[in-house]
């Protein structure tokens, strides 16, 4: 057992270094950003358009949402977390303060003023 834990200790930090093709990606990468940085005027007004349609789309996708009263605005849905939260740490307060005047006055201050049984009259009959 020792064996396999002293085996795994130190096959993952080996599993876990940069390999080759980690240095390829960020080649990759690199051509991509210059490719990005040398496009030239008509390629960025179509790209900058694409984006105005894509943003339109987006809101017009998120009204259709909030239509459906999947999506609230976030203010409200706060405020109302807000508000449920206060009145549950309120109706737990009050639980524990009737719960603990109950106990008083039910159990504390009955065993006080309760000294011995039920105090009943004597059985005057033929019972032996």
């Amino acid at each position: 057992m020792r064996k396999m834990i002293m085996i795994l200790a130190l096959a993952i930090p080996l599993s876990a270094q940069s390999t080759e093709t980690d240095t390829e990606v960020s080649k990759d990468e690199q051509q991509r950003m210059e490719i990005i940085v040398k496009e030239s005027v008509p390629q960025k007004v179509v790209r900058h358009l694409q984006d105005a349609e894509w943003r339109k789309f987006q809101s017009a996708h998120g009204r259709a949402h909030s239509r459906r009263g999947e999506e609230q605005s976030g203010r409200v849905v706060d405020k109302r977390q807000k508000m449920y939260k206060k009145q549950q740490i309120k109706n737990v307060v009050r639980l524990a303060v009737v719960g603990g005047l109950a106990y008083y006055i039910g159990y504390h201050q009955g065993e006080e003023h309760f000294n011995g049984g039920m105090k009943r009259r004597p059985y005057f009959g033929d019972r032996k």
